[in-house]
């Protein structure tokens, strides 16, 4: 699902409430949810829970080397670095895997 798919399935669902929006109004209120979510994801060990669903996170990993320099903002340590690479954490809740368990059944597997 992309962005534009997210903002017609959320304003089609409100019509269904008391206050109906636009696909104006929500498309505003995801760009600043995606805002928020930047800023938090770029931060050192950020991440973001999302309710019954899960954390989201970014991990990094830094391999040591000898062609980069990287600060650590708490201590002041110097460190040379060859490589960050960042990850993409998702930490599904009990109640997400176990309706996961439950479609197991719906996915279609792909024989080579």
């Amino acid at each position: 699902m992309n962005r534009t798919e997210l903002i017609n399935l959320i304003a089609s669902k409100t019509k269904l409430t008391r206050r109906q929006f636009s696909r104006d109004e929500v498309a505003h209120v995801v760009d600043i949810m995606l805002e928020i979510f930047e800023d938090q994801l770029t931060r050192p060990d950020g991440e973001i829970r999302l309710g019954e669903l899960g954390v989201l996170g970014v991990q990094r990993r830094v391999r040591k080397g000898e062609s980069g320099q990287l600060r650590n903002i708490q201590t002041g340590e110097v460190m040379k670095t060859s490589r960050i690479s960042f990850y993409i954490r998702f930490q599904a809740t009990k109640g997400l895997k176990q309706k996961l368990k439950k479609r197991r059944a719906e996915w279609k597997y792909l024989e080579d």
